[in-house]
């Protein structure tokens, strides 16, 4: 059996996204912008975040995939699902769950400017400490957490645990 210790309770998790609504919503109230909520993970954080705005917008979802069944990136990235709104001359803010390698960051930065959005805000709700040192950062992020392997509230191991609501740290016992 997996090993779970609870390390961020969900009420200071949602008290950070509501603050982050609050901030949107004077940044974007002159516009109707495309929240994009990469799958699966960031669907609760997406949910949460948007439920407190109190403005115009869209929202999207797009699949991505790094990891597979593995507790380490494989450095690749592979689109599973792909946006159905058009972000032609749209701003856009993208909300991914966390950072830990910055390939997915990356990637999608790249992708939207291709797809010639007006502009690209990338928002992600955890970030690992080692990933501070990143050359991409996202453009805000709520949390930093520790290195470690994290589950719960939106995160997994092998699609298990997302519907934590608060998040751990998971030691594997194999």
């Amino acid at each position: 059996m997996d090993n779970l210790k609870v390390i961020l309770k969900e009420e200071v998790i949602k008290n950070k996204i509501q603050e982050l609504a609050k901030e949107l919503d004077k940044e974007y109230k002159d516009d109707k912008p495309v929240v994009i909520g990469i799958m699966r993970g960031a669907i609760y954080f997406l949910t949460d975040l948007t439920k407190e705005m109190n403005i115009k917008l869209e929202i999207d979802l797009m699949g991505l995939s790094s990891y597979g069944n593995s507790d380490k990136s494989s450095g690749k990235v592979k689109i599973t699902k792909d946006l159905e709104v058009d972000i032609t001359g749209r701003r856009v803010i993208v909300v991914e769950d966390i950072v830990d390698s910055g390939t997915t960051l990356n990637y999608l930065k790249n992708y939207f400017i291709n797809q010639e959005a007006k502009s690209v805000e990338t928002i992600s709700l955890f970030i690992k400490e080692k990933s501070l040192k990143l050359a991409t950062l996202p453009d805000r992020y709520l949390i930093e957490v520790p290195d470690d392997f994290l589950v719960g509230y939106g995160l997994d191991y092998a699609n298990q645990y997302r519907d934590l609501k608060d998040l751990c740290v998971l030691e594997i016992n194999n």
